[in-house]
């Protein structure tokens, strides 16, 4: 790189690093989030203002945030990496965007699919999870409607195709059309449901409510969506499992199948606390490894 080169390498960093185009938040105004991916690249989002300065309306940047694809993230196809880099945005965002009103800009219209799709597959499984609690306050703007992005990284003309290269997972359509119905029984969930579904506090129906179900619907960590429940916990959300019946299909999944290769317990902890929640269930998924017959070869 010549000294020129470097220089305006220079001079345009800090252009785009300082004010006027860099701008300090208004938690008073609506944000708006720009993201776009590299497939076996990277991810990259800028958050946006639209504020008054010098007497005049201005759009201009609250911060920039980026990084590196994993190895297995760079094998995803061009919709899944523009997925991954929502979710990522939205999870490294949220002391901006959580109770903010805000516009999402994308220049992947196939992205549309998959923001209204029940996913089975194993990667997949928590994004659409991790993105309901700001759908509410989240308007999605596609290229055609802003025209604000530049596809760079992207093809010309992109399709919805099926989900390519993410090895699929076993937990299938049947178990999530089997979930909802387990929630009808009222010792269980009904009343939490009932709870979750009124606009005010029901002291009545609160005292019926048996523990830990109780802490936790006090605590906020509930929330109702599309006929399934979902227990969150800060920024990680799971979806809830009332009948026995599903969790070792559960434990299966997150520890004993291939790609899983039968992981510690931390690692598997993780997985299951991203995936599923259900009472007792560290206790559960402990007394699962201990008992697993491959795992106690390998000590």
């Amino acid at each position: 790189m010549t000294k020129e080169s470097r220089d305006a390498y220079e001079r345009i960093k800090h252009e785009l690093t300082n004010a006027p185009v860099l701008l300090l938040p208004d938690f008073e105004l609506p944000f708006k989030l720009y993201i776009d991916a590299a497939c076996s690249q990277g991810l990259g989002a800028a958050l946006h203002h639209r504020q008054i300065v010098d007497g005049e309306p201005r759009e201009g940047v609250i911060c920039y945030i980026s990084r590196q694809l994993k190895d297995l993230e760079a094998r995803y196809g061009a919709t899944q990496t523009e997925f991954l880099c929502l979710v990522w945005a939205l999870e490294d965002l949220h002391y901006y965007l959580e109770g903010a009103v805000f516009e999402f800009h994308t220049d992947c219209t196939a992205l549309k699919s998959l923001l209204n799709m029940k996913t089975t597959n194993r990667h997949m499984l928590r994004w659409p999870i991790a993105i309901q609690e700001y759908r509410g306050n989240m308007t999605i703007i596609y290229k055609e409607e802003s025209g604000t992005l530049d596809r760079g990284n992207t093809d010309s003309e992109e399709t919805e195709t099926p989900i390519l290269g993410i090895s699929s997972s076993e937990l299938h359509n049947e178990f999530f059309s089997a979930v909802p119905k387990s929630y009808a029984n009222p010792k269980k969930c009904g009343i939490l449901l009932q709870l979750l579904q009124q606009k005010y506090r029901s002291p009545e129906l609160e005292s019926q409510l048996e523990e830990p179900w109780l802490r936790a619907y006090k605590d906020n960590m509930f929330f109702h969506i599309d006929g399934l429940l979902y227990h969150r916990e800060r920024h990680t959300s799971a979806l809830t499992v009332v009948d026995r019946d599903n969790i070792p299909l559960i434990l299966q999944e997150c520890h004993d199948c291939p790609y899983m290769g039968h992981m510690s317990e931390d690692r598997t902890k993780e997985r299951v606390a991203s995936t599923a929640w259900w009472t007792n269930w560290e206790q559960e998924l402990s007394e699962y490894i201990n008992t697993c017959e491959r795992c106690q070869k390998g000590k």
